[in-house]
Parts: C-alpha cells; structure tokens; sequence
C-alpha cells in the first residue's frame, strides 16, 4: 500500500536516482537496525557452566543469535527457564569460550 502511493508519487525518470539511494540505505543497516534485540560482547562461559546473561529487554526473547565466538566450544540454550530479565546460556564442552550474542525479542 505504501508503496503503490511512493510509486505513483516519484517520476518515472526519477526511479533510477530512487532505486540507487534505497540500495545504498538498506546496505547501510546493522543486526540492530534490523532486529528488536540486546547485544552483548565478551561473555565468558567456562567449560561445562551455565551463565546468566542479562538483556534489558523487559519481554520474553524469542532466541540468541551468537556472531562472535573465540573458544573450541559448543554453547546451547541452558537448563534454567529464561525470563524478562535474563537468558541462560550452558557450555558442556571441556573448553572455555568468549562469545558475543545478540539476544533476539
């Protein structure tokens, strides 16, 4: 709908000019533009713990996405229930890691 009504407003010999400026805007857009989420860098998890990890999104998260990981290691989700406040990620592997999450609302 919205766009129909950009369409009909923007000259045909303009949508190359438009076309352009939109490839470059939406190649331009982080993780966090994109996503309702909580981004947190440096979380230690040693081997065979879990971790709680705080997200200030004040809901329920939907699941974690982990961009960055140093450590020969396997995270999954942890044993303890999630909630508004917090995730827990678990580490079973027999190696520390360091990763960096995005916790998705």
């Amino acid at each position: 709908m919205v766009f129909k009504k950009i369409a009909r407003a923007v000259a045909p010999d303009s949508w190359v000019t438009l076309i352009d400026e939109l490839y470059v805007g939406l190649s331009n857009l982080t993780l966090r533009d994109n996503f309702s989420c909580s981004r947190k860098a440096d979380v230690a998890l040693a081997a065979g713990a879990e971790v709680a990890i705080e997200h200030g999104l004040r809901t329920l998260p939907e699941g974690y996405l982990i961009t960055k990981q140093t450590g020969n290691a396997t995270i999954i989700a942890g044993d303890t229930a999630w909630d508004s406040v917090s995730i827990y990620l678990k580490n079973p592997s027999a190696n520390d890691a360091v990763i960096t999450v995005y916790i998705l609302r």
